[in-house]
């Protein structure tokens, strides 16, 4: 065997120009006497044998390996890949987050969702399922044990004893041991790939990682709620987050209602009026277009008692609740107490939302 002077790359003895990026080849133990070629930013060279940093493993791993089912990869190149491909996972439910939050409708949110999981499934499943492979092959295991992928939780559970495992030190049936060589500063400048991380740096992107999920799962549980409750066998609720949780035996359309309407006013009296303004439909929202007109109506509106909230006709298409509270606050300086009275008529939008879309004053 003997290796590119340019880019490391081994080849057998009777070739005299590399394959990979057409540097000269030499002696195994020889220098590499030029810094690693690039191409529109992508590493043509493969360093099979180098524990890089996460950029160029990455990048090695998704752009250049993606494909290749043989040969082996290391622990530590399929958990640094695994956890990229995490971040990008928590990364797009923050995005969907934020569609949620700058939109009133959640119907935009979880188009979104959908959109991108679907994106993120088709761009990752075939590299993921290939360093799954490798990594199969690094412990010595046939790469179709990758199937108990699908095999509900036993699956996972099975192949993540061998995923944790450490590969074999010397070579086995499928090759030579991968990913395994340590990148130092001085190597690291002359072959131009990143040094290998630190546990310093594990323990930040793990955390880092655990923040992502967090932030994204805070900003979709709604979503998340609403696929569980189909699995389950009930009707998709996007718009959980606004409903309160009951008990099957209280569920009562009346009392998702009222709770809309409870929440309402709180949300008036803590100046969320984006929030507010998504209780609206009907002749309401027609009344108040936008959230600062909605605003502008509860002006300095900072207490809300209820003297009367009682739902009066009850049914999933529409529920009556009559309704006698107190608005309190102040206003350009000056203290203001209102009473109101009448009749809510609350309709679901087509997630289950109960909305005020009529508001009857006495």
């Amino acid at each position: 065997m003997q290796r590119c002077t340019r880019c490391g790359k081994e080849g057998p003895d009777d070739q005299s120009i590399c394959l990979r990026c057409g540097g000269n080849m030499g002696p195994l133990g020889g220098p590499i006497y030029t810094n690693v070629h690039r191409q529109t930013g992508v590493t043509i060279v493969d360093f099979e044998r180098y524990n890089m940093g996460y950029k160029d493993n990455f990048i090695n791993t998704y752009l250049i390996q993606w494909t290749v089912i043989n040969g082996r990869s290391s622990r530590g190149n399929y958990w640094r890949f695994m956890l990229v491909i995490a971040l990008l996972w928590a990364l797009m439910y923050m995005i969907c987050a934020l569609i949620g939050w700058a939109n009133a409708d959640d119907s935009d949110q979880f188009i979104a969702w959908v959109f991108l999981v679907f994106i993120m499934i088709v761009f990752t499943i075939v590299p993921v399922v290939n360093i799954t492979i490798r990594r199969l092959h690094d412990v010595n295991q046939s790469g179709w044990l990758a199937l108990l992928m699908v095999v509900p939780v036993i699956g996972p559970l099975a192949l993540l004893n061998w995923m944790v495992k450490a590969g074999d030190l010397e070579e086995n049936r499928f090759g030579k041991p991968q990913y395994t060589e340590p990148v130092d500063e001085n190597l690291s400048a002359r072959l131009g790939i990143s040094t290998s991380p630190t546990r310093s740096t594990d323990r930040t992107m793990i955390a880092i990682l655990l923040v992502s999920i967090a932030l994204g799962w805070y900003g979709n549980y709604n979503i998340a709620e609403g696929v569980v409750n189909v699995i389950q066998g009930g009707e998709f609720k996007a718009a959980a987050r606004y409903s309160k949780e009951t008990k099957p035996e209280e569920k009562s359309y009346g009392l998702e209602a009222r709770t809309s309407v409870e929440r309402f006013f709180e949300e008036v009296v803590n100046e969320q009026f984006r929030e507010a303004h998504a209780r609206l439909g009907g002749a309401e929202r027609e009344k108040y277009p936008t959230k600062e007109s909605l605003a502008k109506a509860y002006e300095g509106v900072r207490r809300v008692d209820y003297d009367k909230l009682e739902v009066i006709a009850d049914s999933k298409d529409e529920v009556q609740i009559a309704f006698a509270i107190i608005l309190s606050g102040k206003k350009d300086g000056t203290p203001f107490t209102e009473r109101r009275s009448g009749t809510m008529i609350m309709r679901p939008n087509k997630y289950t939302l109960f909305q005020i879309v009529e508001i009857r004053e006495k």
